[in-house]
């Protein structure tokens, strides 16, 4: 079978049509089941879309901004002193706290559930800048 047996919907044998049209494949995103028009799912799409950046990207800022507080609090101390220190711990889990509050308060959510799995997200994309963040800086012996 070759691509252009799959572009015009027939089974080519030897470079000539050997059958008839194949039926429509069926789609992989079938908007008829979802129950909104187009214009109303383009909306919520792009709606969806910009809070799942805008949550990223705070999560993103509020981690980097974490290793950065936790850098200029332990500037002082040799690296792998630094690394025992629990403020620096601190600093971050006050960051997700932050984001969960921020998040509630502003109600980007909407009516949408604020569920589990956007807990875990927003934990792990914090923690996650912060290590890497904060590990890049211990290494680097950063001092603010």
């Amino acid at each position: 079978m070759t691509v252009s047996c799959l572009l015009d919907g027939r089974v080519r044998g030897g470079g000539q049509d050997v059958g008839t049209p194949r039926s429509q494949p069926e789609r992989l995103f079938n908007t008829a089941t979802r129950g909104h028009s187009m214009s109303t799912e383009s909306i919520s799409d792009r709606r969806e879309h910009i809070r799942s950046i805008s949550v990223t990207a705070l999560s993103a800022l509020l981690g980097v901004g974490a290793a950065l507080a936790s850098a200029s609090v332990t500037g002082h101390l040799e690296p792998a002193e630094a690394a025992t220190q629990t403020t620096p711990l601190l600093l971050v889990f006050g960051a997700i706290l932050v984001q969960f509050v921020l998040f509630d308060f502003t109600s980007i959510y909407g009516e949408d559930e604020f569920g589990i799995k956007h807990y875990l997200f927003i934990t792990f994309m914090t923690f996650s800048f912060w290590f890497v963040v904060w590990g890049i800086l211990l290494t680097a012996e950063y001092t603010a």
